[in-house]
């Protein structure tokens, strides 16, 4: 019986080894993301209130495609056009916009925890809802 005690606490002292040793990892340091970015209410909205001005008056609309980073905090950075408007005044505000406006719960990993991610969308300045 000694024998088996004194095995289950070897075997014991070899998982918290393990445990110290890697017990900080993440359970797989390549997966993705276990939720994506999620945006909160009203950050796009506000994008589009701040219509560029000479646009608005020249009553000149688009789409405008973007991707952002999104950091651990869920702010929006790094803001790209990856389709234009074909106008670069509504291009520059909408990333403007992006970077200023947009707030997000943050993606997390597999162990719950905030890492940074990218997030997609369209802002789309129509010139009808003026």
């Amino acid at each position: 019986m000694g024998e088996v005690k004194r095995a289950l606490a070897a075997d014991q002292r070899e998982q918290q080894r393990r445990q110290q040793r890697w017990g900080d990892l993440p359970k797989d340091p390549f997966a993705k993301a276990a939720h994506g970015p999620i945006l909160h209410e009203g950050g796009a909205a506000r994008i589009l209130a701040n219509y560029p001005t000479r646009a608005a008056r020249e009553q000149r609309g688009g789409k405008v495609e973007f991707s952002a980073r999104v950091t651990p905090e869920g702010r929006a950075t790094d803001c790209r056009v990856t389709q234009s408007s074909g106008q670069p005044d509504l291009d520059e505000a909408a990333c403007a916009g992006v970077e200023r406006y947009l707030r997000f719960d943050p993606a997390t990993n597999n162990n719950g925890e905030p890492i940074e991610s990218e997030y997609s969308s369209s802002v789309n300045y129509n010139t009808k809802t003026l």
